[in-house]
């Protein structure tokens, strides 16, 4: 009888350790580990915006002198849009996000041209100089393109755009992961589910779909035109 019970008690020692392990593992581990995953990925995500902005604001100075150098008696035509073809741009932009593999939406978010007689807004004191006011003309079309797509094939679609038909300058970037990350946190959480193991099979289709690794890139994208 005394063996039986020894034999019960380290059985149910075995199943509460066991129940312990898997619900520190569940309940605590896997949580940490999604939030070292998601703080590397926002880290990641920041040092691309800071690079391209550092890379685009030391380029500034090469494009002026170059934009100036076309200027002086260089054929503009095959490198200055056409504020007429701006339908057969966006229709280039589409067919670059198909070769890829990314999805994009494009909005027109400005015309800018040249006005000798517009004055420059004085700047308060400790405010940053805008970006548009430094680009080496002020003709240009101005885009907001956002890209949905893995973090090689955003890569790829902005060396295409450094590397376009068109003078073009990008003004600033903005990447940020897909909704489903939100849900896949929502779900580590745990609050308010009984059952762990449905928790579990509606986490792994998440993780499956997630798996992609999809963000959303918000490109701001200066294409400069022609002087009229």
């Amino acid at each position: 009888m005394k063996n039986f019970l020894k034999q019960q008690r380290e059985v149910l020692s075995l199943v509460v350790y066991t129940l312990v392990i898997f619900v520190v593992v569940y309940f605590v581990i896997m949580p940490l580990f999604e939030k070292i995953k998601t703080t590397n990925d926002q880290v990641q995500e920041e040092i691309l915006n800071q690079e391209i902005s550092r890379k685009n604001i030391e380029e500034l100075p090469k494009i002026q002198k170059q934009f100036e150098s076309l200027n002086q008696g260089a054929d503009l035509t095959l490198v200055l849009l056409d504020n007429a073809n701006a339908v057969v741009l966006i229709e280039k932009l589409e067919k670059m996000a198909e070769q890829t593999n990314n999805t994009i939406s494009i909005t027109i978010e400005e015309v800018s041209v040249n006005d000798p007689k517009k004055k420059t807004p004085k700047l308060k004191a400790g405010e940053e100089v805008p970006i548009a006011s430094e680009l080496p003309s002020q003709n240009y079309l101005r885009l907001k393109i956002v890209l949905s797509g893995k973090y090689g094939s955003i890569v790829k679609f902005i060396g295409m755009i450094e590397n376009f038909e068109y003078y073009a300058d990008i003004m600033g970037i903005q990447i940020s992961k897909n909704n489903e990350e939100s849900q896949l946190q929502s779900i580590s959480s745990g609050s308010g589910i009984s059952n762990p193991f449905v928790l579990e099979m509606e986490k792994d289709n998440l993780m499956k779909k997630n798996s992609e690794n999809i963000l959303n890139a918000s490109i701001n994208v200066a294409f400069y035109l022609r002087n009229k």
